[in-house]
Order: structure tokens, then sequence, then C-alpha cells
């Protein structure tokens, strides 16, 4: 990985690509209501570091407030190595999106 490392910047602080004609929008089914699950308690640890990946990335903008009324929850599992890693659970939304026929 070394002999790469000339290739991209230290700091890609570009965030998202710059506005297009359209955005990219996942189309539920029709019928499709919000689903409503009990959230998950952190620790006060998990929650700081969420709150600190939350900042860091829509600092950088690699994403950005949300204004949808779904929700993914969000678990940390304890890496083999030290230190924690988050995980989003998607399935909720997957069961209602429909798939594009196209590739992305």
């Amino acid at each position: 990985m070394r002999r790469y490392e000339n290739i991209f910047p230290h700091d890609l602080s570009t965030g998202v690509s710059s506005k297009r004609p359209y955005d990219h929008t996942i189309k539920l089914e029709s019928v499709a209501h919000p689903t409503v699950l009990s959230q998950w308690s952190l620790s006060e640890p998990n929650l700081q570091g969420l709150q600190a990946q939350l900042y860091y990335t829509m600092e950088k903008k690699f994403i950005r407030p949300s204004t949808s009324p779904y929700a993914a929850l969000i678990t940390f599992n304890t890496k083999n190595i030290g230190g924690n890693w988050m995980c989003t659970d998607y399935l909720a939304l997957n069961n209602i999106t429909i798939e594009p026929n196209i590739a992305i």
C-alpha cells in the first residue's frame, strides 16, 4: 500500500460530488409506512463515538441531515483488535425498497 500513497491526497475532504441535474432517490413501495422500532440503548462511550462519527462525516460532507421519516438501528460490535465497529441495520428499509431495473 505504501507504493500507492502518493496517488490520493492525504485529506480527502472534498465531500460529495458537485450538484447534478438530478438527485438520487430510493423508491419505496406505495403502501409502505415508516417502521417503528424501539431504539437500542447505547452506553455513554458508544453514544459519544456515534456523535463524533456523525459530526466528522457531516463536516466532511459525506452525509447530510435527513428529512426522511425512516430510520435505521445502529449497534456497536467489539473488534478483535480492540475498539468498536459501528453496524447499521437496514433490514426494515431493504424490505420495502423497490429494486431498480438498471445498475447504479
